[in-house]
């Protein structure tokens, strides 16, 4: 991408279905997003993607990029799940 194009970043603390979701870390390439499930704290560790928006109307590119948090199927390729903090900074240093 483009250094001069403005990409919508994550945001810092969100829910989705009854998880709450805190980034806990950032740098150039990577988030570490501490995640409440179920009572629990997991830790999601993941590579920074962009991906290109697009006008739900009309189905076509608005020229605009936002980051992208990852899917399920993206878990074990590019992104992780952890129990601790610690163990979730050593995918980072991979």
């Amino acid at each position: 991408m483009k250094a001069d194009l403005k990409i919508k970043k994550l945001p810092q603390r969100f829910e989705q279905k009854g998880d709450c979701f805190q980034q806990v870390y950032e740098n150039d390439k990577f988030y570490i997003y501490k995640r409440l499930h179920a009572g629990v704290d997991y830790f999601e560790v993941f590579e920074k993607k962009q991906t290109r928006c697009i006008d739900f109307k009309t189905k076509l590119p608005t020229g605009e990029f936002k980051e992208s948090y990852p899917r399920n199927e993206a878990f074990g390729k590019w992104a992780w799940c952890c129990k601790s903090y610690e163990k979730a900074l050593t995918y980072i240093n991979i």
